[in-house]
């Protein structure tokens, strides 16, 4: 993962429609020109996850760290599936 840049304390996830420039440099899998694209392609409407992954080739590194208008990685996270239940190594003796 990246370093924050100076002076900025980077809390994830990161929303691509409000953060500033500074903060989404701090994504890992955004670049300069992903950031560039990003800024200018949130001025006419909010970016869906579509429209980021047209934007930038980073896409795979940068879900988990960014929000956008339909992605939400603390909502759209797989569910931790319950453990398996333990076996037992001998068949328990019958109660008399």
């Amino acid at each position: 993962m990246g370093r924050p840049a100076k002076g900025v304390h980077v809390v994830y996830p990161v929303d691509v429609n409000r953060a500033p420039r500074k903060l989404l440099l701090c994504v890992p899998g955004l670049g300069e020109k992903s950031v560039e694209r990003i800024l200018k392609g949130r001025r006419g409407q909010a970016l869906r996850l579509a429209d980021v992954a047209r934007l930038t080739r980073g896409l795979r590194w940068a879900r988990p760290y960014i929000v956008t208008r339909d992605w939400n990685p603390l909502l759209h996270a797989r569910p931790v599936a319950a453990p398996p239940p333990q076996l037992a190594l001998f068949e328990p003796a019958e109660k008399l």
